[in-house]
């Protein structure tokens, strides 16, 4: 089972995150810094109001999951949900009454904001109910949808407030794609039990993602308040690159490992349970150390490519900083933050979110004004690092004694190695393509023996129909 959902999971993530980074970098180049930063400081205000109104269902309902009253769970946490958005569309509606903000603006962020309800909805219960084939569907629909609307957008009428009207009527159009999950148990009847199970899931969840959303978003606020959108739109535009790239990996380990180890953790599966986590922890591991090898070799001609010399040259000074911040955010968000729901961590969450949000406006308040973007990365680095070290020590007894810290020693030495042998050819052939075609292979080489070594994504599983393959065509050869 492992192998058939890292596959559907993986390669439709792949599949997306390379459609995403398309995105990303036509956008900017499409809109100019000054328009892809009044993008981003807009996305940063409706990540705020989602959180403070829709977000946390997504989290309660997989907290509250159970196989045997699936049915009744679905179709309450669905209209929940829709009750929530009409609520939304009212206080939006009541806000611009009150010229508390512009319509323009109150359109753009309920399109956002009911847009990213409706897929985390339906993504969320495909990935629950392990409908791994339904899931790509909708992971590859919404990044389509995002690429085409985009353009258009910014082809038609470019600005930042049709773009971000954009990226929300694409996830609505992934959700429509992800329908098929729900449409057995949509009429379903009402289940107060289910919904009181909701409630109680959801409570501590609310301020938990509203402080981590003020605190995750902050930084790119207050940079553009001392620094200009121009500032912004490099610092957010690398920053989301270097984070899509974390991501795409850490949603497949996610979607393979982490749901099957709750799956597990509730029927009483202890042991299977921690195999699984221990496993997906090996998988982070590599995920984080090889990514970061690979970015801090390439970053000079990848940048460039991607947005432009320009932008390559502006975020070099602060790259280190901003790939350390999505290493500890991959831990804290796809890891820990993942366990905890399995564990009824509901105020952990909060705690660690607290934490967070907090360090992060306090030297994003010191720092910012000082040093700019500089000061934004490492604002967000040290709330993420809080936030991590709330779990760790929570944890202590329990899930963190018990990790293979050894063989993540090992990956991290392995990918330190394969960026010392890509740096030494460099050395001795000089930049080009020469050097740089051994250093892939030298590099892909490594990864793919660490992998099969520690069986990271079941890729041993994967690669024995090519293997079987190869062996029989010698077979058939050598007669």
């Amino acid at each position: 089972m492992i192998g058939k959902h890292v596959g559907y999971y993986f390669a439709s993530k792949l599949f997306a995150a390379i459609l995403n980074l398309v995105s990303m970098a036509l956008f900017v180049r499409l809109a100019g810094h000054e328009i892809y930063g009044g993008y981003i400081v807009a996305m940063a205000w409706a990540a705020i109001a989602y959180s403070l109104s829709l977000q946390w269902l997504r989290f309660a309902f997989f907290a509250s999951y159970r196989d045997e009253t699936s049915g009744a769970q679905i179709a309450t946490y669905l209209r929940v949900l829709a009750a929530g958005m009409i609520a939304f569309a009212i206080l939006t509606g009541a806000g611009v009454a009150l010229k508390l903000v512009s319509a323009n603006t109150a359109v753009a962020v309920y399109v956002i904001v009911s847009g990213l309800a409706a897929y985390d909805a339906m993504h969320e219960t495909a990935r629950t109910r392990l409908m791994a084939r339904t899931v790509a569907i909708g992971v590859i629909t919404r990044s389509v949808l995002i690429l085409v609307f985009g353009i258009a957008a910014l082809t038609l009428h470019p600005s930042a407030l049709t773009l971000a009207l954009a990226f929300g009527a694409a996830h609505w159009g992934g959700a429509l794609a992800l329908v098929h999950s729900v449409s057995d148990v949509i009429r379903a009847p009402w289940s107060h039990d289910a919904a009181r199970r909701l409630l109680r899931s959801g409570r501590p969840l609310i301020p938990a993602f509203a402080v981590d959303s003020f605190g995750l978003q902050f930084d790119r606020l207050q940079l553009a308040r001392h620094a200009g959108l121009a500032d912004v739109g490099p610092y957010g535009a690398v920053s989301d690159f270097i984070r899509q790239i974390m991501i795409v990996g850490s949603e497949a380990i996610s979607g393979a490992y982490m749901a099957l180890a709750r799956a597990d953790a509730v029927n009483g599966r202890e042991e299977a349970a921690r195999q699984l986590l221990g496993q997906a922890f090996r998988a982070y591991a590599m995920l984080t150390a090889f990514a970061i090898a690979f970015v801090m070799h390439f970053a000079g001609p990848l940048l460039t490519l991607v947005f432009g010399a320009s932008i390559a040259t502006a975020v070099q000074p602060i790259l280190a900083i901003i790939l350390a911040t999505n290493t500890i955010m991959v831990f804290r968000a796809y890891y820990f933050a993942q366990i905890l729901f399995m564990d009824n961590g509901s105020k952990l969450l909060l705690i660690a979110n607290v934490c967070h949000a907090i360090v992060a406006a306090i030297l994003s308040l010191t720092l910012i004004p000082v040093y700019g973007a500089a000061g934004a990365a490492l604002s967000l680095m040290m709330g993420h690092l809080v936030a991590l070290g709330c779990y760790a020590w929570a944890w202590r007894g329990r899930y963190v004694t018990d990790l293979p810290y050894k063989d993540a020693a090992i990956i991290a030495l392995s990918a330190g190695a394969a960026y010392a042998a890509m740096q030494g050819l460099d050395a001795l052939m000089g930049r080009g393509l020469p050097s740089h075609a051994i250093g892939v292979t030298l590099f892909l080489g490594i990864a793919f023996a660490i992998a099969w070594r520690f069986r990271i994504l079941s890729i041993n599983e994967l690669a024995k129909p090519v293997l079987r393959y190869l062996a029989q065509r010698r077979e058939r050869s050598a007669t």
